[in-house]
């Protein structure tokens, strides 16, 4: 668990850095237990507390179901993590980059495609 001190308060995770609150009077953010202090200066507030929480400030990114099919590190260290890991680099930058949608998982299920044939590609020859 991450502990960060800023102006004095300390946060223990992300998510709690992330849980700003908005001035209703000045429009200035706050992380909301910083938010009382500044709403008893704040020259539009006169002392009172008006604030609206920040919803979604930043979209939280969830990886895809789909990269579970990208991992490498049970394959043998034979050239085969090599081809697959570079796969699921890509994979994971795709999954990052691009919007949510339909095109994404026709983007991320055609790549799985092409790792599957690199990997078998790749196999020692018998």
């Amino acid at each position: 668990m991450a502990k960060v001190h800023i102006d004095g308060v300390l946060f223990t995770n992300d998510l709690e850095m992330l849980a700003d609150t908005i001035c209703g009077f000045c429009g200035d953010v706050y992380h909301h237990t910083l938010f009382r202090e500044h709403a008893k200066v704040c020259s539009n507030a006169n002392g009172k507390a008006s604030y609206k929480p920040k919803v979604n400030r930043e979209p939280v990114y969830k990886p895809s179901a789909i990269l579970r099919f990208f991992e490498w590190e049970h394959l043998p260290d034979d050239g085969l993590q090599q081809v697959s890991k570079m796969f699921a680099e890509i994979a994971k930058n795709m999954d990052f980059v691009l919007p949510d949608g339909p095109e994404k998982s026709v983007t991320l299920r055609k790549l799985l495609e092409a790792k599957d044939a690199a990997v078998r590609a790749a196999l020692p020859k018998v």
